[in-house]
């Protein structure tokens, strides 16, 4: 099941290479596998890689 999405760009970003970018980006990100249930767990557990990643980053 596929839903519409519609995003407000920033200033930045309405020049027409920079919204051609970001939809190719977001058009790879759809094509990019499975898609994945965004829950909050989902969340807690992608924090949790993110803080361990810092820890192991900043102890080297």
């Amino acid at each position: 099941m596929m839903n519409d999405m519609n995003v407000s760009l920033p200033k930045a970003l309405e020049d027409g290479a920079a919204q051609e970018r970001l939809e190719t980006l977001l058009l790879e990100g759809l094509e990019s596998g499975d898609p994945v249930l965004v829950t909050p767990d989902f969340w807690k557990q992608l924090w949790e890689r993110v803080d361990t990643g810092k820890t192991e980053k900043h102890s080297r």
